[in-house]
C-alpha cells in the first residue's frame, strides 16, 4: 500500500510541476531574470520515452522547449 501511495503522490506532484511550469509567471519571472533570447531545455525521464540503465532506472534525456506542450496537456 504504501509503495502505492508513493507512486500516486509522484504522479500529484507531476501534474503540480507541470501546472507551475505552463502558469505566465514562470516565464515572466525567467524573462525577468535573464537578458536577451533564451531556450529552455527540459532533463526528464519519460516513461514511455526513456531508456533504462543497468540498475533497471529510467534515465533523463534533455528535451527542448515544444515540452511545454506537453507539461500543458499533463497539468490538466
Amino acid at each position: 500500500m504504501a509503495r502505492h501511495l508513493a507512486q500516486l503522490m509522484a504522479y500529484k506532484d507531476e501534474h503540480e510541476v507541470a501546472r507551475l511550469y505552463i502558469d505566465g509567471a514562470f516565464l515572466q519571472r525567467l524573462r525577468e531574470q535573464f537578458d536577451g533570447d533564451f531556450t529552455l531545455r527540459f532533463h526528464l525521464a519519460l516513461p514511455r520515452l526513456a531508456k533504462r540503465s543497468d540498475k533497471d532506472e529510467l534515465v533523463k534525456r534533455e528535451y527542448g522547449p515544444w515540452v511545454m506542450h506537453v507539461l500543458g496537456l499533463l497539468a490538466f
